[in-house]
């Protein structure tokens, strides 16, 4: 009895997150079979959707590591310039990356579902997006001791 404990605790932790993913895909399922769209093209629609954010992500990741070393490249009184140069070539490389894989994405989405269906698709595909953000919103934290002087003139915490 004891073994099956920790398999229990296990599946009650992970169930609910599984059936929220599960409930946001069967939505939008929904929501392009209703816009008449067949289940092949549902599917590769979902695939490239899960790619594309994949991808996406990383190159977030990535980019947010750029950052930070160029933040750490600058903090000596006489920065290596070259090593910034560097640094900055390999962030706008990334975001031309990030600019090909949207409009690659968009090419396909427009050969799955022909070119008078695409604004259709992608509306809907817009709305399933904005009402998953809309369901979790964001907690805001409190700016750190750096970012007090970055704040915009005028906004709450701007020093004047």
């Amino acid at each position: 009895m004891k073994r099956f404990v920790p398999i229990v605790v296990f599946l009650a932790v992970l169930a609910p997150a599984l059936m929220f993913a599960q409930d946001r895909q069967t939505r939008e399922s929904r929501m392009l079979q209703q816009a008449g769209l067949t289940g092949s093209q549902i599917t590769q629609i979902t695939d490239l959707q899960n790619a594309l954010r994949n991808t996406i992500r990383q190159d977030f990741a990535y980019l947010r590591l750029l950052r930070a070393q160029i933040d750490v490249a600058l903090l000596p009184a006489n920065p290596d310039m070259q090593k910034v140069n560097d640094l900055v070539d390999q962030s706008a490389t990334r975001r031309a990356d990030m600019q090909k894989a949207l409009i690659a994405a968009r090419v396909q989405l427009r050969t799955i579902v022909g070119e008078s269906n695409v604004p259709r698709i992608e509306q809907l595909l817009h709305q399933s997006w904005r009402g998953d953000r809309n369901a979790r919103p964001r907690q805001r934290s409190m700016p750190g001791p750096g970012s007090i002087g970055r704040q915009k003139p005028g906004s709450p915490g701007s020093v004047q």
